[in-house]
């Protein structure tokens, strides 16, 4: 049910004012004044017990209402309708479920109206009073429909905030398991691969060392049997570093996609990672730069852009790297002039310069579709030269 006891009684106040204004010319002014009294002392009892919080007022709260009704047929309900409209209003509120209130108060007053035939104006009052009313009474549920769900709302966040808390955790723990599990695996191969390899050396060479003397011919084919067994260990410790060691390309982009996650989480910016080609082509140098690049560009786009979604496209071709930063913010940009001597913002020269470090080339971009920063890079053989750029 809808409570909106405080509206009302407030309606109820302005109600018995407008009815001793209606009824002053025309009703003794003694007796008015007394029967306005009591509504007084009704409305200000009912105001009181409804200040009380707690469950008494659901209990005792409606007393003071059915006395302002019963007061309002004792003294004629057709001279004092709008506070008996109001007050009849307000208890079917707190009696009647919210589905069933405007049709039975409809009714109600219509059969109070047929009934007892008030004057004219009171009747045009009241039903311009009730009507307000009924505006702050649906207002007053509008607003605790709102608060509802910004409370279900709130908990919902709260709930989302603790899972993200905890996957967080879940994840950190995952990644030293497998860091944990990783490391056991490799320094057990290396104990199985290398470590019986060395040690049998060991043990061959001093050996060598006590027969050395006796008998020269064993002692060298000793040391020779040594030297092929480190030979061995050695291409063993390459294999496995080579096997190991994770790609460049895969290295290069993990980072380049955690450093956008990094800005989503952050910003709540979507982001999206397109790549063609055989990444393998590009450098640690490179790679360094479209970094770099990227911090660039996902700082300016924070700073004038109004998009929503960054965009990093990688292309791999045959003879060069194409790499594209750009967002769907709508964007005025215009080249700057070399006759007039102008240049762009600091962050656009600093990308540029890098590119150019690495023998690459930047073009910018803008209009409706969004901003753009394409830097292509040209490669020698099918590997980036990057020895004479970078000294």
């Amino acid at each position: 049910m809808m409570n909106c006891g405080l509206y009302y009684l407030t309606g109820k106040l302005l109600a018995a004012l407008i009815t001793a204004i209606l009824l002053f010319e025309t009703a003794d002014t003694g007796i008015l004044i007394i029967r306005m009294l009591v509504f007084g002392c009704l409305f200000a009892l009912q105001l009181l017990l409804s200040l009380i919080q707690n469950g008494r007022y659901q209990k005792w709260g409606r007393l003071p209402q059915c006395g302002v009704i019963a007061w309002a047929f004792f003294i004629g309900i057709e001279q004092v309708f709008v506070i008996a409209a109001v007050a009849i209003m307000e208890l079917l509120d707190e009696l009647v479920p919210d589905s069933l209130f405007y049709e039975i108060s409809s009714v109600l007053l219509l059969l109070l109206w047929f009934l007892y035939q008030p004057e004219t104006v009171l009747l045009l009052f009241t039903l311009v009073f009730v009507a307000l009313l009924l505006i702050i009474r649906l207002i007053e549920i509008k607003k605790q429909q709102l608060w509802s769900l910004n409370l279900e709302q709130r908990e919902k966040l709260a709930q989302m905030q603790g899972k993200l808390e905890d996957m967080k955790v879940y994840a950190r723990t995952v990644q030293d398991t497998a860091a944990m599990e990783e490391r056991n695996r490799f320094a057990a191969r290396i104990h199985d691969k290398l470590g019986h390899n060395i040690s049998g050396s060991i043990i061959l060479l001093e050996a060598t060392a006590l027969s050395m003397d006796n008998d020269s011919v064993k002692a060298k084919q000793n040391i020779k049997t040594v030297t092929e067994n480190l030979r061995r260990g050695v291409d063993e410790i390459r294999t496995a570093l080579r096997q190991e060691r994770p790609k460049r390309s895969r290295l290069g982009l993990h980072e380049v996609k955690k450093q956008l996650e990094a800005f989503q989480l952050t910003y709540g910016r979507k982001i999206r990672v397109e790549t063609e080609g055989n990444l393998e082509k590009i450098t640690i140098p490179l790679w360094i730069c479209i970094q770099d690049n990227l911090k660039e560009a996902l700082t300016n786009m924070l700073k004038h852009s109004q998009g929503d979604t960054f965009f990093l496209r990688i292309c791999c071709m045959n003879k060069a790297i194409r790499v594209e930063y750009a967002d769907n913010g709508a964007c005025f940009y215009e080249s700057p002039k070399e006759e007039t001597g102008e240049s762009r913002g600091m962050g656009l020269n600093a990308m540029e310069e890098r590119a150019a470090a690495l023998g690459g080339t930047m073009l910018v971009t803008g209009g409706q579709n969004g901003f753009q920063i394409v830097t292509v890079f040209i490669l020698n053989g099918g590997e980036y030269d990057y020895g004479n750029h970078c000294g």
